[in-house]
């Protein structure tokens, strides 16, 4: 059989601008003002730029020793600007500085109104098509729980896109779907009726695209799902009547989580991996790995040693972590 190494990560506002917001919501004055420098000096500019690459050229070497530390032929991404940013990260931090290179790299604009979108790195050639269009009523998907939410049937389903990567592994055909649903920021529960919008609308486009060869197929959902399967969760979809078969599980419950949220002292698995039930039965041994190395030293209970330079809360290589697995096709 033919192998593969699949991964994903959120890999935490990879942007071509910084956001100062993330750091304690500092303003980039006040930021500048920290280090004496007011915002009148003739040279403030040429100061906050370099500013900027202080302040993220660490972390973006520690993202880049994550997704080395996958070993992964193709990379998810979440939370990337665009392609440009995606195509320097690659060259200056993965080639260069790992010696890793991923030879295409895809990202298409979506919903997000802040412009972090969904993107895909792969050594290998890929073709990749957007679901970022398909709205509520497309997809019959809209309820009274979504009006009052502030919703449209007219809407786009998908916060960020559903983005469909298509692949050969030794001419044989997978297909990965790259996701990243709605944050529960403003409350899990209150934002629950989006996710479940989400996890449907990918499900029916894998059962679209496969019809009734959809638990033989090969094929794998990615992505962050800003939600965990404990309590009254999102992502009924995705599970009911054994659609798919989450990879995490097969590790120890201590092992999963991929997040951790430090206001309540809480691990969680957000990230997955969840694949179809005939890839599934190929890889009855396959176990991912979550990489933990990145993680700042906040996150307790970490029996790894962390990268160089990495910091209580900042520096980081993200504040998830990447998961990889490989599998046989």
């Amino acid at each position: 059989m033919a192998t593969i190494r699949i991964a994903t990560f959120n890999v935490e506002n990879l942007l071509q601008r910084f956001n100062f917001y993330s750091y304690g919501r500092l303003t980039k004055e006040r930021a500048l003002e920290l280090m004496g420098v007011e915002a009148q000096d003739q040279d403030y500019m040429l100061l906050r730029k370099a500013q900027n690459v202080m302040l993220t050229d660490d972390a973006r070497q520690q993202t880049a020793q994550a997704i080395r530390d996958t070993g992964a032929d193709i990379v998810c991404l979440q939370e990337v600007e665009n392609r440009d940013i995606v195509d320097d990260f690659n060259e200056f931090y993965l080639k260069r500085t790992m010696r890793v290179h991923y030879g295409w790299r895809r990202v298409i604009d979506g919903n997000d109104i802040r412009g972090i979108d969904v993107g895909v790195m792969s050594k290998g050639r890929i073709s990749v098509i957007s679901h970022a269009d398909i709205t509520f009523d497309e997809f019959g998907l809209f309820t009274d729980e979504l009006a009052d939410y502030g919703l449209n049937g007219g809407d786009s389903i998908f916060r960020r896109d559903c983005l469909e990567v298509n692949l050969k592994v030794e001419e044989k055909p997978l297909t990965l779907f790259v996701c990243h649903f709605k944050s529960m920021s403003g409350g899990r529960d209150e934002t629950r009726c989006v996710r479940e919008a989400e996890a449907k609308a990918v499900r029916k486009i894998i059962e679209n695209k496969f019809g009734g060869d959809v638990s033989d197929s090969d094929w794998s959902i990615l992505g962050d799902f800003n939600d965990y399967l404990s309590g009254n969760h999102s992502l009924g979809a995705l599970f009911e009547n054994d659609f798919s078969v989450n990879l995490v599980e097969r590790l120890s419950n201590k092992d999963q989580w991929t997040h951790y949220y430090s206001t309540e002292d809480s691990k969680h698995q957000l990230d997955y991996i969840l694949v179809s039930p005939g890839l599934a039965a190929k890889n009855p041994k396959a176990k991912p790995d979550i990489i933990r190395a990145g993680q700042p030293y906040r996150v307790p209970d970490i029996d790894v040693q962390r990268y160089p330079r990495i910091g209580l809360d900042r520096p980081k290589a993200s504040d998830h972590c990447p998961v990889a697995v490989t599998l046989k096709i």
